[in-house]
């Protein structure tokens, strides 16, 4: 039996093509209120100025590995958006505690982010080497290592 994925992976999934990242952010640059899963995506597209040129002609960049200064701006966003959709559903509820920890003592949210997306790149990464879940329980025990 195939387990079951997490609620708006398909569309997250979709929010990812390339594709996407061109209309989407064509779309904030128009003024359109963007609504759910789009709103987050759009604000991470928006709080990465580094990368906005790169949206602009996302659907025209046909190489796998096209990086900006060493990082994927997909994958990048990609992962932010994740993890804000986690701290905005408090689900998994360990993530948010460890994020509003964090700041609490003062930490940066974006370099926090970027820790807690961190630990959810290592198990993409496992699953995807061994063809098995995401280890969630895994997952959630990483990121209570960082508070």
């Amino acid at each position: 039996m195939k387990p079951e994925e997490p609620a708006g992976m398909n569309q997250l999934i979709r929010l990812w093509t390339r594709q996407r990242y061109t209309e989407i952010w064509r779309e904030v640059r128009n003024g359109a209120c963007l609504e759910g899963e789009e709103h987050v995506f759009a604000q991470q597209l928006k709080d990465h100025p580094e990368y906005h040129h790169v949206w602009e002609r996302a659907s025209e960049i046909k190489d796998p590995h096209f990086t900006v200064e060493g990082a994927n701006p997909f994958l990048h966003v990609a992962l932010h958006t994740v993890v804000e959709s986690q701290l905005l559903e408090r689900d998994p509820a360990e993530v948010y505690e460890v994020h509003r920890a964090k700041l609490l003592r003062g930490e940066d949210r974006h370099e926090v982010v970027h820790e807690i997306a961190g630990e959810l790149i290592k198990q993409l990464f496992e699953s995807l080497q061994t063809g098995s879940p995401l280890n969630m329980d895994a997952y959630i025990e990483a990121v209570k290592q960082l508070a």
